[in-house]
């Protein structure tokens, strides 16, 4: 529902609810009390969102001591006095169940955040929290790198802090340096940061997961090309995010490099200003993933995408057989480099979401909607294939055709809903299928083989090892369909 106008009209019965989300919905005086009490004992809900209410959060802190169910507690935008603060920090101390806390937007202080700090030295099952958009300084952030010395749980901390002198943030990297945060605590990066940061991504106990750094022209040229060193050989970095509105060819160098190099980033994302005559972001982001084999989801975010970044663009659809997902916000997309795109994404078999404002409506446009459904088509065939649901050669071929593609297993768990571990048995698996039963899914056999009797093994006692043995420098494909 996104919708509860009174919950206090009656009795709330939450018996297999799994998420609920209300917004704008309880005011100050509206009665809570029937959803906190229902939260006491349910055993359904995991997913509880309440965007800009207004209510007596005290009831919802209390139902949370004993709730075990419940794993993500979102109240962005949700404001909140210090008391019910403290009464948050006092639910999280008892609680056994939640995972993520999300309080961005919820006017915390420097003397709320430092209680629920307090709390997480006692914790033992939040991995995330998002005090991001609040009124924190330096020294909330070190309460909680002294709270997370006890806490081996939580992962991941995001912070935005409002105000910091200079000698704040120099003793604010120490500390994180000091006790190991930098890959726990993520923050609004400055310069002072870079150096410690870097440190920390090179040794990958410490790394980030999410290195998200803000706008690349506000930090030194020669620092961040240092931590771009560091990124290419860490292996703990599962998202990059960053923003530049002015092109420098140095730093666009050290990012191509590192993206070449790296083998764990999957989630890449960039906002860029406008093309300069020395070059885009975009040309080397591109650059990078002709030949980079782990970055599976791309964003965009540029005023503009220019002649030469498109060209390079469509050239990287062409190659790159790792993403899947890309989505380009652009202001300003000629048809021209609309054009370019989809004729490189139709030679591409891997990407099944494509998603772009601005699109002029036409061929170019419907060129990249078929190349989407006939990769959707693609990969739920070859899907099949893996389930055992279709054993034909078509969907064999299907599979042949993703199997090779680095990001095919990620693929397969994301539709199946099996883990990456069980689509890589799977997969495992459907080869050997294909290796023992060649024959028939070909087409060339089609009930049985019988040979003459002979003095010599023939075709017919060959066993299963030996048609695996023969099969595997054979594809599906190379047979020819009868015309």
């Amino acid at each position: 529902t996104n919708a509860m106008q009174n919950p206090g009209q009656g009795r709330v019965h939450l018996p297999s609810l799994k998420k609920l989300t209300l917004r704008y919905s309880i005011s100050e005086c509206g009665p809570f009390d029937p959803v906190a009490k229902a939260l006491e004992s349910n055993t359904s809900l995991e997913e509880l969102s309440l965007k800009a209410c207004q209510m007596q959060f005290e009831l919802l802190f209390e139902a949370l001591q004993t709730n075990t169910t419940l794993k993500v507690l979102d109240l962005d935008s949700c404001t909140m006095t210090f008391g019910e603060v403290q009464h948050l920090a006092r639910a999280l101390t008892f609680n056994k169940g939640l995972r993520t806390l999300l309080l961005p937007h919820c006017s915390l202080k420097d003397a709320g955040v430092m209680e629920l700090a307090s709390a997480m030295a006692k914790n033992d099952t939040l991995e995330k929290l998002d005090v991001s958009h609040n009124w924190c300084g330096a020294r909330a952030v070190m309460s909680f790198c002294d709270s997370l010395k006890n806490n081996r749980i939580l992962r991941s901390i995001s912070f935005g802090l409002t105000a910091a002198s200079n000698q704040e943030r120099l003793e604010l990297s120490r500390r994180l340096s000091q006790k190991e945060c930098y890959g726990r605590i993520a923050l609004p990066w400055v310069d002072a940061d870079l150096t410690p940061l870097t440190i920390a991504l090179i040794a990958d106990s410490q790394s980030l997961r999410t290195l998200d750094l803000g706008d690349l022209n506000e930090f030194s040229c020669s620092l961040l090309c240092l931590l771009f060193d560091a990124v290419a050989s860490n292996t703990m970095v599962r998202v990059l995010k960053m923003e530049a509105q002015h092109y420098d060819c140095h730093l666009g160098q050290a990012l191509r490099n590192a993206l070449i190099s790296n083998r764990s980033i999957k989630d890449l994302e960039l906002e860029v200003g406008m093309s300069s005559f020395d070059g885009s972001f975009i040309c080397d982001v591109c650059k990078a993933l002709l030949v980079n084999t782990t970055v599976v989801k791309l964003t965009l975010f540029a005023t503009e995408i220019g002649l030469r970044a498109s060209k390079l663009f469509a050239q990287m659809l062409r190659q790159n057989r790792t993403l899947t997902s890309i989505t380009v916000y652009s202001k300003h997309f000629e048809t021209k480099r609309v054009e370019m795109i989809s004729r490189g994404l139709a030679e591409n078999n891997v990407v099944t979401s494509f998603v772009s404002t601005s699109l002029p409506r036409n061929r170019a446009t419907l060129r990249i909607r078929e190349a989407i459904g006939r990769n959707v088509g693609l990969l739920n065939l070859a899907a099949k294939f893996v389930m055992r649901i279709t054993l034909t050669k078509r969907s064999a071929q299907a599979f042949e055709t993703l199997r090779v593609g680095p990001s095919f297993v990620l693929q397969l768990s994301e539709v199946t809903g099996m883990s990456e571990q069980e689509a890589l048995a799977a997969v495992e698996a459907a080869d050997r299928y294909i290796h023992s039963h060649y024959l028939y899914l070909t087409g060339v056999v089609k009930f049985s083989v019988k040979c003459h009797p002979s003095t010599q093994t023939q075709v017919d006692a060959l066993n299963d090892y030996c048609w695996q043995a023969i099969a595997q420098f054979l594809r599906v494909s190379d047979v020819c369909d009868e015309r």
